[in-house]
């Protein structure tokens, strides 16, 4: 296991993870650009293939929280309030190039009626403020309307508020792969029941609903938890 950089407080950067980043974002990457292109060679094929980028963002999941997990284990008993410090870190790393994208995004496409609004009319203050506040992830109608792929923000942040909690009681592989596998039932169990009630007037908007939302991702960021564990037992050989 490689190491990159060391900072004195122990945080650590591993070639790898930043590896993961780039195949994560290439993927994410690929997904939107075969919804434009033309293609010369066969064409299902090609599609099936650039589609499955849209993986790229639970291995962004994953390789994020990894490196979020070992952070908080460095810092604490190092760090003065590290819980805080880690919040306000999390806080201007994400909002400032979020907020611009709200911006930029209110001035591109108007407030006017868009495909991941389903059947509502426009883009409201409430939908602009939650975005803002970080909780559009609770609403289908503002997951992602405001921002395109914003409900990955969305999930992330929401991630970010129960990280210090799973911190605190995920001490042990036991542990990790308990919270896993409840991850799994909870999710599917929920998806049961709300697929039989939908707040909405859009079948495809509920659906993607249920796929986008924190509980349905929340598995990624719990198998992260274990990766991490694993990683213990593993000691980094540190470049020079």
């Amino acid at each position: 296991m490689c190491i990159n950089e060391s900072n004195q407080q122990g945080n650590t950067r591993f070639d790898y993870i930043d590896v993961l980043r780039g195949i994560a974002i290439l993927g994410v990457v690929a997904v939107h650009t075969c919804q434009y292109g033309t293609f010369d060679m066969p064409k299902i094929s090609l599609i099936t293939l650039l589609g499955n980028g849209a993986s790229g963002v639970q291995l962004f999941y994953l390789a994020s929280a990894f490196t979020l997990f070992l952070s908080l284990k460095t810092r604490i008993g190092v760090e003065h309030q590290p819980i805080k410090y880690f919040f306000i870190r999390r806080f201007f790393r994400i909002a400032p190039m979020y907020y611009i994208a709200i911006i930029v995004y209110l001035v591109l496409d108007g407030f006017g009626p868009r495909y991941w609004l389903g059947d509502a009319k426009g883009i409201s203050i409430a939908n602009i403020v939650s975005n803002v506040l970080f909780l559009h992830g609770f609403n289908p109608y503002w997951i992602t309307s405001l921002v395109p792929g914003g409900w990955s923000v969305a999930v992330e942040m929401m991630f970010y508020a129960i990280l210090p909690l799973l911190f605190k009681n995920i001490k042990n592989i036991n542990h990790a792969l308990c919270l896993f596998f409840v991850s799994i039932v909870f999710k599917h169990f929920l998806a049961e029941i709300l697929s039989n009630f939908d707040p909405t007037t859009s079948d495809r908007l509920w659906g993607n609903y249920l796929f986008l939302y924190l509980p349905s991702q929340l598995p990624v960021f719990v198998l992260e938890i274990i990766l991490d564990l694993f990683a213990n037992y593993i000691k980094p050989e540190v470049q020079s």
